[in-house]
């Protein structure tokens, strides 16, 4: 039996790059597997170039963590970018979950047997946020969590807050912040422009102000009208004003369990 080596233990930023994999009826999996082997492509070299450190791939997405937590966004910018060449600017496929928390790294063998582990709980957030990302028209999602570590995040990086998630396994709840750099110009230009309304529109609706939260929302609404988050939470005003929820119960954008 192989001596197991000493776990590394970190504090890290923690990115999940969702693939989303072609459908297939084909026992071999071939399509799905040319897929990965793309994705790892473009992905690989970004993550590396910005001191980042693979862990793992599988149908789930790509995993890596960054040490630093100043470098996790740029190494998620550089992946969309080398993906926009690879697939000619279609992107729509990709999107990217960051997290931040401890994480084990030990290397695991047997025989012949050989690979890397990395064991973090917040990994599963990570997964998670990029798996939501594209139904609030986004392409890169972070918590507040693995915000705080980045250097002068809110002035750096073009960000909006998104809203709340819950983790219903723990009860955790975390802000997410939707980064736009990487977005499409025009996008960019129009989440840039309405971000002050999004945000007063997110801050009423946390605060169990639905009414309030609904006429911000409706607003941007009228000048973007493709405002895919915005539209959702017109949807959950809606629904928390015709179910007449507490005035003060805190809604989430996702309950994960």
């Amino acid at each position: 039996m192989n001596t197991p080596a000493a776990p590394q233990q970190l504090s890290a930023a923690l990115m999940n790059i969702r693939i989303l994999l072609p459908e297939s009826k084909d026992p071999d999996c071939e399509n799905k597997i040319d897929s990965i082997h793309k994705a790892l492509s473009f992905a690989a070299p970004a993550i590396i170039e910005h001191h980042g450190r693979l862990t793992g791939v599988n149908e789930a997405g790509i995993e890596a963590v960054f040490e630093n937590g100043d470098n996790v966004l740029e190494g998620a910018f550089a992946v969309i970018r080398n993906a926009s060449q690879v697939q000619k600017d279609d992107t729509s496929s990709l999107s990217v979950g960051i997290h931040f928390g401890p994480v084990f790294i030990t290397k695991v063998s047997y025989g012949d047997f050989s690979t890397t582990l990395a064991i973090s709980g917040g990994m599963r957030e990570a997964h998670r946020l990029s798996r939501c990302a594209s139904r609030y028209g986004a392409a890169i999602l972070i918590t507040e969590t693995a915000a705080k570590n980045i250097r002068a995040f809110r002035t750096r990086f073009a960000a909006r807050r998104l809203g709340a998630v819950l983790n219903a396994e723990n009860g955790n709840r975390e802000i997410v912040y939707d980064v736009f750099d990487s977005d499409p110009t025009e996008i960019k230009y129009r989440k840039r422009r309405s971000r002050l309304v999004f945000e007063n529109g997110v801050e009423m609706f946390l605060e169990g102000n639905y009414s309030k939260a609904r006429s911000y929302f409706i607003e941007l609404l009228k000048y973007d009208r493709n405002d895919i988050a915005a539209k959702k939470y017109v949807f959950l005003c809606d629904k928390a004003l015709s179910e007449k929820q507490v005035d003060n119960e805190v809604k989430y954008l996702e309950i994960w369990n």
